[in-house]
């Protein structure tokens, strides 16, 4: 491809004119010079202005681009710059592109690219190198490429990307792990400054920018159970409320004997909240997810024996905390629906209490116990908290045996046998990642 320099003509009988363009263009090449030269304008159509380390120029058809220009477009004006693999990049109206960086290797491919579209319209198709060896980033979002063609439109707060053949994967700049990949031609995503990115859907006719008929509208994949937002990998945080039920058997043993001396059986209920955290993990991008999940809650969960007519007297428990640790393994019904089993241990605190006519007796216990349970937990792409990534709402039910739980005066020991149904229901936070 034949480069032309970027210089108007000067007028031979204007010879300070001449001396002053000379210069000029003098410090314009000692500027490209010191940036590797990438490619070529091979279509120019009105104003469109490359700068260089801070010197601008008019851009014509073949002239030379350089790693790190900036090329701007008039509202009315357009450019097609060809890079030296033959990669292209189209340029709409009322746009700005950085060419950041573009290494080459020996064979004139690129080796690593990285290209920055500020603002307006592009087409993007990859020439003799990998696409892999590219990344394109906006205001808002970042676009890793597995080939082939594809368009971006950047307006104020959003960023649209349509896909015309090839794979492209797009996702959100403040929130890494939310992203979505495009296979179908013909199909769009949008991500927007909040880091939201939208599920592909099929764009309609005249959606493109660049006076060319729509590409043609295919049947969309079935949706993969496998999702792409990112949520069902990584570690997490989270609150939530929750109500329990609690069944109690209460023995009453002789002290002296060991003699069974009364069985009681009676149920209370409780009210709490608490936090979780964990970590989800997503083997090979499948539908299924396991993790681990541990919790605190706090709680007033009692069940009490009373006596009618004895003036009072009872043997009551309460459970103020409780702690579990879980494993849990699910499977994504929908790519934003987990549906899981969880099973692990856990710990309690139960107050005890006696006042069956002598002295009232009290005391605190830490029981352990095995929970099994399982729940439903759906992703929120576009719940978005500062620094941290998208939310999730879920709702789980667990059971939970407890051990005995004891406490003895001087005429008679006492046992809890306890289970406990929980509902809880909340919210996590997942950690971004990259």
């Amino acid at each position: 491809m034949t480069f032309n320099s970027r210089v108007r003509p000067a007028g031979s009988s204007a010879v300070a004119l001449a001396m002053t363009l000379g210069c000029a263009v003098a410090g314009l090449w000692a500027n490209a010079a010191a940036a590797q030269n990438i490619g070529a304008s091979a279509r120019v159509q009105n104003n469109v202005t490359g700068i260089v380390a801070g010197a601008s120029s008019k851009l014509a058809q073949g002239s030379p681009v350089f790693s790190r220009e900036v090329v701007k477009t008039d509202a009315d004006a357009s450019a097609m710059l060809t890079f030296l693999d033959e990669t292209n990049l189209q340029v709409g109206g009322a746009s700005a592109v950085t060419l950041d960086k573009y290494v080459y290797n020996p064979d004139k491919s690129a080796a690593a690219a990285a290209i920055s579209l500020a603002k307006g319209a592009f087409r993007f198709t990859t020439g003799n190198s990998d696409p892999r060896n590219f990344t394109l980033t906006t205001p808002v979002a970042v676009i890793g490429i597995r080939g082939t063609d594809f368009e971006v439109i950047n307006t104020a707060n959003t960023t649209r990307v349509l896909l015309f053949s090839g794979i492209v994967r797009v996702c959100s700049r403040i929130h890494p792990g939310v992203c979505q990949t495009l296979t179908v031609p013909g199909t769009f995503v949008v991500v927007d400054r909040r880091g939201v990115v939208t599920r592909p859907a099929v764009a309609p006719p005249g959606f493109t920018r660049f006076g060319e008929a729509p590409p043609t509208r295919q049947p969309m994949e079935p949706m993969r159970f496998a999702g792409d937002s990112g949520f069902w990998q990584g570690g997490f945080v989270g609150a939530h409320i929750l109500g329990s039920w609690s069944g109690v058997q209460t023995r009453e043993d002789n002290a002296a004997t060991n003699a069974r001396n009364n069985t009681f059986n009676d149920s209370g209920n409780g009210f709490g909240g608490g936090v979780n955290a964990g970590f989800n993990w997503r083997p090979m991008g499948s539908a299924f997810v396991f993790g681990v999940l541990a919790d605190a809650n706090f709680l007033n969960d009692n069940v009490r024996r009373s006596f009618p007519g004895s003036g009072g007297l009872f043997i009551d428990s309460t459970i103020t905390f409780t702690g579990n640790a879980l494993a849990r393994a699910g499977v994504l019904v929908l790519p934003d629906v987990l549906v899981f089993g969880e099973t692990g241990v856990a710990l309690a605190n139960q107050n005890l209490r006696i006042n069956v006519g002598a002295a009232p007796t009290n005391g605190n216990m830490l029981t352990t116990g095995f929970t099994l349970g399982g729940g439903v937990e759906l992703a929120m792409p576009g719940m978005m908290l500062p620094g941290l990534g998208a939310t999730s709402l879920f709702v789980d039910y667990r059971h939970t045996w407890w051990s005995l739980a004891t406490l003895n005066t001087p005429a008679f020991n006492y046992g809890w046998a306890r289970q406990t149904d929980t509902v809880q229901t909340g919210f996590r936070v997942k950690f971004t990642t990259n």
